[in-house]
């Protein structure tokens, strides 16, 4: 996963834990998402690098699957923050607009395809 088509995120290699697809309080589908701690270095040197403390909103996640772009996601200010500041632990939460969309982003993680 990119911060940009030049920045790696992470890689699926640096996720420890997926979870189940979930109904947020608001109706929101999301996936959990929790890093391993060589993950979390990874994660957070990358965000420190491309400034996404500041530049959060001009920001994207962008998933890619054997070099095929699959999902882009925003990346909230107050995670933005907490990364670039330390203070992340190491999990956030992909959200997706309708069910089948988390499932087919799920099991992609779940497989190992990433």
């Amino acid at each position: 996963m990119t911060m940009d088509e030049t920045r790696s995120f992470f890689e699926g290699r640096h996720i420890e834990t997926v979870g189940q697809v979930r109904e947020g309080q608001r109706g929101e589908l999301y996936v959990s998402l929790q890093m391993t701690d060589e993950g979390l270095d990874a994660a957070t040197e990358t965000a420190v690098r491309a400034d996404l403390g500041e530049q959060y909103g001009e920001a994207e996640i962008v998933v890619f699957v054997n070099d095929e772009e699959q999902d882009r996601f925003g990346v909230d200010g107050a995670l933005a923050s907490a990364i670039v500041d330390g203070e992340w632990p190491g999990e956030f939460r992909m959200t997706f607009a309708d069910r089948e969309s988390a499932e087919t982003f799920r099991e992609t993680l779940i497989t190992g395809s990433t």
